[in-house]
């Protein structure tokens, strides 16, 4: 009865869906119709589909006579002509006459996302036919599974990633709840009532390498107090499409941050080598730095002693000194020619001719030695000792510098070990900073690197998801969308007794008429309610 329900109401239905944020429409070079297709899908309360109804709009831009759809539905129906449509070379082909096509159809295909509804009483799962009219503290679980998987090429490598879609879920609450909570929803509350709206993107977490949670996740949840529970039809809207494709292409300045983390984690490292090199060669100095003032500390132990040895120098005695010793050497040498001419008078006349010349050679030695402390003495007596004022002055003042230098150069030192001690800790925070904070950094961005990479792929699945009852190859300007309505849950009403029942009436045409126009009114209603929440969810006009 809904799908008779629906059919009478399709030229509504697609009026009122076109006001709705529709998927991204891909374009060819060629494209010459475009092709948009609302798929109606019914299921029961826990999600499970029980029928499919397609409607689908051909624009006509070149007022052709005849239209072809390469639709795979069934029990296809023109909407907007009484002329029947036939089947050629695997198509449906509609007279046109020059104008647009309507026609709705029943599918037997896969949804690309199939959902599931799981009802919890006070923490027991229950099926929607145990926990109707129940009360107590219920939850209520809107689940998503993306089917639609694809194997595309990212950098050279096969990567299956699902088509990206976002599915918008409305569940309207009745008076009788009380303390609603949501999780990964939001909840709109007017005039006593709520509405819970959750937003979930089947798949993308897996698409981006990413967890299921929080705005990635693929189901929902509230809870409410709930006496005697019943629960209005659910309502999703499903488009192939993320609600923000500019969010996607954003990631472009993602990669640009990406890259320059890359670039941040090298320097880090090279910065890290740098501080080890530099504690090294600090450490180096401070060594050479000990080296040098430990020979000044010796140096000026000289200069302090030379000073002490020079002060002790008395120059005026040494002069009388040097005079008396070139006395003493002058009256020897006196003594040594008085010996040679006391020699050299000698009589010669009975000695030998040996002896003779030993008289001889002892007078020349005496001669030559009297000759040489002749000018010996004089040389003595002629040196003055050298006034040593001076030099004492510049080893006194050559002490007192190297003292300087060795105090402040301990000074150097302490200030040469703290800075040395300082770049150790200056190295240690550098490679702490690298390995728990840039790797930790680098670490986190590689997820995001491999969004980025994915996303260029993600658009490509989107856009060219254009249809779903005809290959989206051979659509080459098209969008399609989905809505799906649950049944509600209702409290089951108690039958009066048998024999207290008024007779059935006969079912008639006539009879029948009322409830027709009512399931349209209805379905209307819904189709109104569904239109105005997703317009002010997004702000459409």
């Amino acid at each position: 009865m809904r799908g008779g329900m629906l059919r009478r109401s399709a030229c509504l239905a697609v009026s009122a869906l076109l006001l709705f944020p529709a998927a991204r429409v891909s374009r060819a070079a060629d494209a010459d119709v475009e092709r948009t297709e609302t798929v109606y899908v019914t299921a029961d309360a826990a999600g499970t589909v029980e029928s499919v109804l397609s409607s689908v709009y051909l624009v006509n831009p070149d007022q052709r006579e005849t239209l072809a759809d390469g639709s795979s539905l069934t029990e296809v129906k023109n909407i907007l002509s009484n002329d029947s449509p036939w089947q050629q070379d695997g198509a449906w082909v509609f007279p046109a006459e020059g104008e647009d096509v309507c026609y709705q159809g029943k599918a037997s295909s896969a949804l690309p996302v199939s959902m599931n509804v799981r009802y919890a009483l006070d923490g027991t799962e229950m099926s929607p036919e145990e926990i109707a009219g129940r009360s107590g503290r219920v939850r209520v679980t809107v689940s998503y599974e993306n089917r639609c998987k694809s194997t595309v090429e990212i950098k050279g490598e096969p990567v299956e990633l699902f088509t990206p879609f976002t599915v918008i879920t409305i569940i309207e609450l009745g008076d009788g709840f009380r303390r609603v909570a949501v999780e990964n929803a939001k909840i709109m509350s007017e005039a006593g009532s709520a509405t819970v709206i959750g937003t979930t993107f089947p798949g993308l977490a897996h698409n981006l390498d990413a967890d299921a949670t929080d705005s990635l996740a693929e189901s929902f949840s509230f809870e409410a107090d709930v006496k005697s529970f019943s629960l209005e039809s659910i309502m999703a809207v499903m488009v192939p499409d993320l609600l923000d494709s500019d969010d996607l292409k954003s990631m472009d300045d993602v990669r640009d941050f990406v890259d320059g983390v890359d670039e941040l984690n090298d320097a880090g490292d090279e910065l890290q080598r740098g501080a080890k090199r530099l504690h090294s060669g600090m450490k180096q100095f401070t060594g050479g730095l000990e080296s040098f003032l430990s020979g000044l500390d010796s140096l000026k132990d000289a200069a302090n002693q030379l000073n002490a040895g020079l002060g002790a120098v008395d120059t005026s005695a040494l002069n009388g000194a040097l005079s008396g010793v070139g006395g003493k050497i002058g009256a020897a040498s006196g003594k040594v020619q008085s010996a040679a001419g006391a020699l050299s008078g000698m009589d010669l006349t009975d000695m030998t001719d040996a002896q003779k010349n030993a008289v001889y050679s002892a007078l020349s030695a005496l001669s030559d030695a009297g000759g040489a402390l002749s000018d010996a003495g004089s040389i003595l007596s002629g040196i003055q000792a050298p006034d040593l004022s001076a030099l004492t002055q510049g080893v006194s003042g050559l002490a007192g510098g190297l003292a300087s230098l060795a105090q402040n150069g301990g000074s150097i030192l302490d200030a040469a070990v703290s800075l040395r001690k300082g770049l150790w800790s200056l190295y240690k925070g550098i490679r702490q900073f690298c390995d728990e904070g840039l790797k930790e950094l680098d670490e986190q961005t590689e997820g995001m690197a491999v969004s980025v990479d994915r996303k260029d792929a993600m658009l490509e699945l989107s856009e060219s998801y254009t249809a779903y009852s005809a290959p989206t190859e051979t659509v080459s300007v098209g969008s399609v969308k989905f809505i799906v309505t649950t049944d509600s849950i209702y409290v089951p009403k108690v039958e009066a007794p048998a024999e207290t029942q008024p007779p059935a009436a006969e079912s008639t045409p006539e009879a029948d008429a009322p409830q027709d126009r009512e399931e349209a009114a209805v379905f209307t209603a819904i189709l109104r309610r569904l239109q105005e929440f997703i317009l002010a969810l997004f702000g459409g006009n």
